[in-house]
């Protein structure tokens, strides 16, 4: 392999790379994969959970060729070196780097020993960038983080009848976003929290690939993102999605955040509980050992006064996903709060408190 780019271009290629590469693993997955064929320079890593593969266009290609290098070490050199045009061969098992009169030589794996990343596919979806990008933000707060429960650890696309579903939950709270899309078959899946936020990096439209029957890939015209489906029963959102409230509050939504942000200081542990109660006028307190606050704030009220605990950081991630009018709906003290926007639900389940 042998070729001639700027420095920014081999710059582009690993960074666009960089968050699939395995950082404990064997050493061929710590590295990435760098292939030319004709002028097309593709750069290629996975850690066997989720892969990525980004191609730059070339001018100055002179001989096709494959080798994996270095993740971490290759980034390092290329970011060090001068901003100028970077010439590099392959051969003897070793990267001959040279630039400005300069050269490294870098030692190098075999091609044939990287894993091989799917090409077909049985199914493809067009993902307005807009869609993909709302879907996701507005949902991905609410995935869990324990590996030891995989199903949560994604986002379920659910795609039926030309409208496109995305929901997400950590058994506390729920996120749904819904939308259209123009596809008019049936897809449902749960992908990967992190190869979709890696596709929110992409511009233009995405395709949503299938391949298999647990496969997908996410394209742009120059990165494709590999990952597996979670396998597991996603729970039925639906039924928790309450269909009657006993209260309902619109207030304005920095006001509220504001509240919220200034009680959070006075709470102890992970739950963060601040309790809200009233009717016209609702309080929003917190005590712990650190002291307490009382705050008061005006609000449009209608049906019965509200008594609750709730997680400060969960609301605040909702109110983070909605307009300035937060419009919330509950159904008592031990029942999930619902905070509704335009085609966004979020539900918070209560604190229960002595």
């Amino acid at each position: 392999m042998r070729f001639s780019c700027h420095k920014s271009i081999l710059n582009e290629g690993i960074a666009a790379v960089q968050k699939a590469v395995a950082t404990k693993s064997m050493l061929i997955l710590q590295g990435v994969l760098v292939s030319l064929k004709g002028n097309e320079l593709q750069f290629t890593a996975t850690d066997l959970e989720m892969g990525i593969q980004h191609t730059v266009h070339i001018i100055d290609a002179q001989e096709e060729g494959s080798c994996v290098v270095p993740a971490k070490l290759f980034s390092d050199i290329i970011k060090k070196l001068p901003n100028s045009q970077v010439d590099i061969e392959v051969k003897d098992g070793q990267m001959f780097i040279n630039y400005k009169g300069s050269s490294i030589e870098l030692q190098i794996l075999p091609a044939d020993e990287f894993p091989t990343l799917p090409e077909g596919s049985d199914m493809e979806i067009i993902i307005p960038s807009d869609v993909l990008k709302k879907g996701v933000t507005k949902t991905i707060k609410a995935v869990a983080t324990e590996i030891n429960r995989p199903v949560f650890t994604g986002i379920l696309i659910a795609i039926k009848d030309g409208g496109i579903e995305f929901v997400a939950t950590d058994t506390h709270r729920l996120a749904i976003l819904s939308s259209s899309i123009d596809y008019y078959g049936e897809f449902k899946a749960i992908i990967p929290a992190k190869a979709l936020l890696e596709a929110l990096k992409f511009s233009g439209d995405i395709k949503l690939k299938v391949s298999g029957s647990s496969q997908i890939i996410l394209e742009s015209n120059t990165t494709k993102v590999f990952a597996r489906t979670i396998d597991g029963q996603f729970p039925n959102y639906k039924q928790v999605i309450p269909k009657e409230h006993l209260s309902a509050i619109k207030v304005s939504n920095s006001e509220f955040k504001g509240s919220i942000d200034r009680a959070i200081l006075f709470t102890d542990g992970e739950s963060k509980v601040i309790k809200m109660n009233g009717s016209e006028k609702i309080s929003i307190a917190s005590a712990s050992q650190k002291g307490k606050i009382n705050e008061h704030i005006n609000v449009e009220h209608n049906g019965e006064p509200i008594d609750i605990a709730v997680n400060a950081r969960f609301i605040l991630d909702a109110l983070d996903s909605v307009g300035e009018t937060v419009e919330m709906e509950l159904n008592g003290t031990y029942s999930p709060v619902l905070i509704r926007d335009e085609g966004y639900i979020h539900i918070v389940l209560p604190v229960r408190v002595s």
